[in-house]
């Protein structure tokens, strides 16, 4: 398979998103940490629950993405175009300095096509079988990423809960939760009431993936970060993705979100 990489790579890796946080483990820095009870946890997840749960129906949004790949600087704009049902999304990204079009990214029910006008490609690839790694180099699982752009919060499958933490610091109190499954640990971190840093470690490779949720602004019940970094220390790559003139439940018709026009003469490639 191809492998995308560099600035086209991480415009993918846009579109389908999430924070950090370095979990503490001792009293350094004059910070307090001990162990939270289990009710407590459990009242964290049902905050997410709740966030998850208002999720809005639609939205149209611009986001403004700034990164470094492979040492080479990113900066790219997209219109994003959401619909909850049917589920359809599409995604165009515009590189800010050339003007030039980068890709476009749709999905539409389980289906997904990402088509890189410049190569004249289209990948053809389903949510299930949807690898990020053969198209941006970075070995992110999808469902890490894609409900950071439908508007709710990411946790691992089956998961258990290990233990919960609450942190007193000069900055304030900062409370984690801690997820576990049989191939990640995800930490999820609260401040003022919301998440704001997660963390997700594969167990077998230890490699981290980080998040940082800035910016939090409510709309009626659905919660959006206006800002959010990703971080990815084994590599020292990094994204951060600004959103503005955010609108939700706007009217979108399926069928034009889900259209995408390519070239004649463009090499469809299936990735199932």
């Amino acid at each position: 398979m191809n492998t995308r990489t560099g600035c086209r790579g991480l415009a993918v890796c846009v579109c389908v998103i999430f924070a950090l946080f370095s979990c503490a483990t001792g009293g350094g820095n004059g910070k307090k940490v001990h162990a939270a009870p289990d009710a407590h946890s459990l009242a964290l997840l049902k905050i997410i629950e709740d966030i998850n749960g208002g999720a809005p129906d639609s939205y149209v949004a611009h986001i403004t993405s700034q990164g470094v790949s492979n040492r080479n600087k990113y900066n790219s704009v997209a219109e994003v175009l959401f619909l909850k049902n049917p589920r359809v999304m599409k995604a165009s990204f515009t590189d800010l300095v050339f003007r030039s079009h980068i890709s476009t990214f749709v999905q539409e029910g389980e289906d997904i096509r990402i088509f890189f006008p410049i190569d004249k490609v289209l990948y053809q690839d389903t949510v299930a079988t949807i690898n990020l790694k053969n198209y941006t180099g970075i070995d992110i699982e999808f469902g890490f990423l894609y409900p950071m752009l439908t508007g709710r919060i990411p946790l691992i499958t089956d998961f258990s809960v290990k233990s919960g933490l609450t942190e007193n610091g000069a900055a304030g109190t900062i409370e984690y939760v801690i997820l576990e499954n049989r191939g990640y640990f995800q930490t999820i971190g609260f401040a003022g009431g919301v998440p704001r840093k997660l963390l997700f470690v594969n167990k077998a490779s230890q490699e981290r993936v980080e998040l940082y949720l800035e910016n939090p602004s409510w709309q009626g019940k659905t919660l959006w970060y206006r800002e959010i970094r990703l971080v990815l220390p084994a590599t020292m790559e990094s994204l951060t993705m600004t959103f503005s003139d955010i609108t939700l439940g706007v009217p979108l018709d399926p069928v034009t979100v889900a259209d995408l026009v390519v070239p004649p003469g463009t090499k469809v490639i299936k990735m199932y």
